[in-house]
């Protein structure tokens, strides 16, 4: 993701390795010239790292925006709640149920339960409630 090696990073040059000792070494002769050019390499190494997991970051930001599908619920739609504690036998989805009310963020919604009891629950436990009705001939 960065193009550099933990070491080069850490150190601001690269490892020495058994084939780079066999080259001559470069004279460098004033300490001050050393210390600045490796202190300009790590600044360098540290911002083109940055940048490149700052780029990678949004492109996984932008695929699993891609994959995420949040319902769309508004205020008195009737919809199905996820029994959590579902047995073998028992049904999935438990309802249906009246939305009172949704945040203003849109992930949260207050329903109204048995006996006028409301709980706040995510939208991701709730899917919308598509009823039958019986009676109707179609021609």
């Amino acid at each position: 993701m960065t193009k550099y090696t933990p070491y080069e990073i850490l150190f601001g040059r690269k490892a020495n390795i058994p084939g780079n000792l066999q080259r001559r070494p470069v004279p460098l002769y004033n300490c001050d010239d050393l210390i600045h050019g490796i202190k300009k390499e790590l600044q360098e190494c540290h911002e083109i790292a940055r940048s490149n997991l700052i780029q990678a970051k949004q492109k996984r930001t932008e695929n699993q925006r891609d994959k995420v599908h949040m319902p769309v619920f508004r205020e008195g739609d009737a919809v199905l709640l996820k029994n959590e504690k579902a047995g073998k036998l028992d049904p999935l989805w438990l309802g249906p149920y009246k939305i009172l009310e949704v945040d203003r963020k849109g992930s949260n919604a207050v329903i109204e339960l048995i006996k006028k009891k409301r709980q706040k629950i995510h939208l991701n436990w709730l899917k919308t409630y598509l009823s039958t009705v019986s009676g109707g001939e179609r021609t």
